[in-house]
């Protein structure tokens, strides 16, 4: 699965923003601006999100980073800091102005970030109140939040990626911020690959077999990594189990399962830098089911 974007953004670390739009000109008259100034930063957050747009309608897939053509890199959360503000600032641009800071801010991810959603349908005041909010968390905790609410529902950070990046392209395109807008992510489960890239940085750590102490340590035994996988599913919102069965190493080897089209299938263990320890076995003996979630 792809996880970064190549983006020939202008200037993004060395411009400055406009600072020489009067009051008396409407956003519409401010994007005009933006988009005829090659050196301006707000116009590296437009070109951004309309191809990282492009890039999340192909692929299906939200990057993790956007790097930009002079090397550098601008990572997910920081981007969609940077589009929320910018479509803060392009509704009005008297009340919400973009600082030299908001380009520099070192944005942390959410701590436990929500999956669970992979489709929402926002009029303009919806997703400016989401906008202002998550601007305002940010700005508070220098992190992202775990997720949104809505009238919908709770909305996670990777469905406001291409939200905003929506509103953003509209805007490019149109000179006008969307009325409305609908976001779908097809397939809920592409969140797995992002899950299991995420557990691959767990080392195997033998004894350390509950949650807690996995994450504390930095790893633990398959008990522990089930635990974590088990409960990053849930969070997504994707039905899983975890299974014990005998291998040739252990009687009591744990690995987990999502269901999916009415069948429970291994997670892709062996598509990701994790340890083999971790993996399932093809043959499951003295299968048992340890707990199912109520996804």
């Amino acid at each position: 699965m792809p996880l970064a974007l190549i983006l020939a953004l202008v200037c993004v670390s060395g411009a400055h923003a406009i600072d020489d739009t009067n009051m008396t000109k409407t956003p519409k008259d401010v994007g005009n601006l933006f988009l005829n100034d090659k050196n301006s930063k707000i116009n590296s957050v437009l070109d951004g999100a309309s191809k990282a747009y492009d890039f999340i309608n192909e692929k299906n897939s939200v990057p993790d980073c956007l790097e930009t053509s002079d090397g550098e890199t601008v990572k997910k959360p920081q981007f969609i800091h940077l589009m929320a503000k910018t479509i803060l600032y392009l509704d009005d641009p008297t009340q919400n102005e973009i600082v030299e800071n908001d380009f520099n801010n070192n944005i942390k991810p959410a701590s436990t970030p929500y999956y669970g959603t992979s489709y929402c349908e926002l009029k303009k005041t919806e997703y400016l109140d989401i906008a202002k909010r998550l601007v305002n968390f940010v700005e508070k905790n220098k992190r992202l939040p775990n997720y949104v609410s809505t009238k919908s529902g709770k909305i996670g950070c990777d469905l406001l990626f291409p939200v905003f990046s929506n509103v953003l392209t509209t805007y490019k395109n149109t000179g006008e911020l969307p009325e409305n807008i609908k976001i779908c992510l097809a397939d809920k489960y592409q969140v797995i690959g992002q899950i299991m890239m995420k557990a691959a940085k767990y080392r195997y750590i033998s004894g350390i077999s509950t949650l807690e102490e996995f994450l504390r340590a930095g790893g633990g035994d398959c008990w522990a990594m089930s635990e974590y996988l088990f409960n990053e599913l849930t969070k997504a919102g994707i039905k899983a189990r975890i299974i014990q069965y005998a291998t040739a190493y252990a009687p009591n080897h744990r690995t987990v399962q999502y269901f999916k089209d009415g069948r429970w299938i291994d997670l892709p263990y062996r598509s990701y830098p994790i340890n083999m320890l971790f993996w399932n076995t093809y043959s499951k003996p003295c299968m048992c089911v340890i707990k199912v979630n109520n996804c």
